[in-house]
């Protein structure tokens, strides 16, 4: 195979594992290739998208804030039912084919456990693309934000997909599983205000927010005992599904793992 040329383009990429876990999955797969990193305002956009397929790039993974004028440049969509707009991932074969593999990124995070009752905090991107892939399982989901208001637009927008609940506090008595879609631990000592009391035994802790170790929320989680989800392993899956979407054939996690410094 020909070196492949990957992209990744956003804005402020600095702290962005996916560039390396990218390099280390197509490492791992033995192929010799590059991941540029692109950042550009949201007005270059399609122009930087044009000069890549221009340039012979195989596809690009797209960050904030571009991943709605992803969607609105591809030509067509791999997969339509959760593309909620957005586009995550770009490839350019006869054209450019658009793809948002951030619900089935979580889904395979979660598919070991058994569908019930979720918290999802936070009401913007991520909080869309964690429920929709949460009803799409089969759970219930209930959601709290800080803004009361944007809570019950995401409700509504989410409709088509499922019933949400909506709290006014971040009690996640009855749940068995508790996600983190706010920016809330991006900064060492933030975290949600999470309310333990009632926890139940066996709650896991998905937390899509992340950095080089885990957050303060993931660390609470785990001094109780209670299993946990690292952000990083959300990005590892992210880069993988495309990887393998790219270059048509399975990907090995366990390098990218390294890549993300995940001993897991």
């Amino acid at each position: 195979m020909n070196a492949v040329k990957l992209a990744m383009i956003g804005d402020q990429l600095e702290d962005s594992l996916l560039p390396a876990v990218l390099r280390a999955g197509l490492s791992g797969l033995g192929i010799d290739g590059e991941v540029k990193v692109v950042e550009v305002a949201e007005e270059e956009f399609e122009a930087a998208v044009h000069a890549l397929q221009e340039a012979g790039y195989l596809g690009a993974a797209i960050a904030p804030p571009h991943k709605v004028a992803a969607a609105r440049l591809a030509h067509r969509f791999s997969t339509v039912r959760h593309a909620l707009g957005h586009a995550s991932v770009l490839k350019f074969e006869n054209g450019i084919w658009g793809q948002n593999n951030e619900v089935p990124a979580i889904q395979d995070l979660v598919q070991h456990l058994e569908a019930g009752t979720a918290l999802v905090m936070g009401a913007g991107a991520g909080a869309r693309v964690a429920a929709v892939a949460l009803l799409d399982l089969g759970w219930r989901v209930r959601v709290w934000n800080r803004n009361g208001m944007r809570s019950r637009l995401l409700q509504t927008t989410l409709k088509a997909f499922g019933e949400i609940e909506v709290l006014p506090s971040a009690n996640p008595t009855g749940c068995s599983l508790i996600v983190n879609a706010t920016t809330l631990g991006k900064r060492a000592g933030e975290k949600p205000p999470v309310d333990w009391t009632f926890i139940r035994r066996g709650t896991t802790v998905m937390d899509l927010v992340y950095r080089r170790v885990p957050t303060e929320l993931l660390r609470d989680a785990q001094l109780r005992g209670l299993p946990t989800i690292d952000g990083r392993q959300i990005v590892v899956e992210k880069a993988a599904l495309s990887l393998e979407w790219w270059l048509g054939q399975p990907v090995d996690r366990a390098p990218m793992n390294l890549a993300a410094s995940l001993n897991r």
